[in-house]
């Protein structure tokens, strides 16, 4: 004895299929690379320069959307000294006990650029790249789990 099956729209559903799980990975993609966008912010946050805390609470991590891509943006806010920060190379006072008073009258703390002993230029730049493995990793196992969520 023969049966015959005729099965209609297999097609369809095995592309709709494609297509969903393109648009799980998609989004465990764009949470990945939020999470991996946080684990910059944090690892920078322990190298930034402080004296007063102020440059250190202003970084920030958002996720955007431009043209259709999905983008993460990690950086350090409204800060107009950020930039000049990041970039001193030779930091010729690391180290180097501060003394004085600042501009509102109080006393300077602790020692010039590296007050814990961890900061120091390029503090955005070094954690991305020693970092990049692990992003990548938190990049992956986020697309991981997404595409495999029933």
């Amino acid at each position: 004895m023969e049966v015959y099956i005729e099965v209609k729209g297999v097609n369809k559903l095995l592309a709709d299929m494609i297509k969903k799980s393109v648009s799980i990975s998609k989004n465990g993609t764009t949470l990945g690379m939020y999470l991996a966008g946080l684990h910059l912010q944090r690892t920078s946050q322990e190298m930034v320069p402080v004296e007063t805390g102020n440059l250190k609470g202003l970084a920030f991590t958002e996720s955007l959307t431009l043209g259709g891509t999905d983008v993460v943006l990690v950086g350090y806010r409204t800060s107009p000294y950020a930039l000049y920060v990041h970039e001193q190379v030779a930091m010729k006072w690391r180290g180097k006990i501060r003394k004085g008073t600042r501009a509102d009258g109080s006393p300077r703390r602790g020692r010039y650029w590296d007050p814990q002993g961890k900061a120091g230029a390029k503090f955005l730049e070094r954690p991305f790249t020693s970092e990049f493995t692990v992003m990548m990793k938190i990049i992956e196992d986020s697309a991981r789990k997404a595409l495999l969520k029933p």
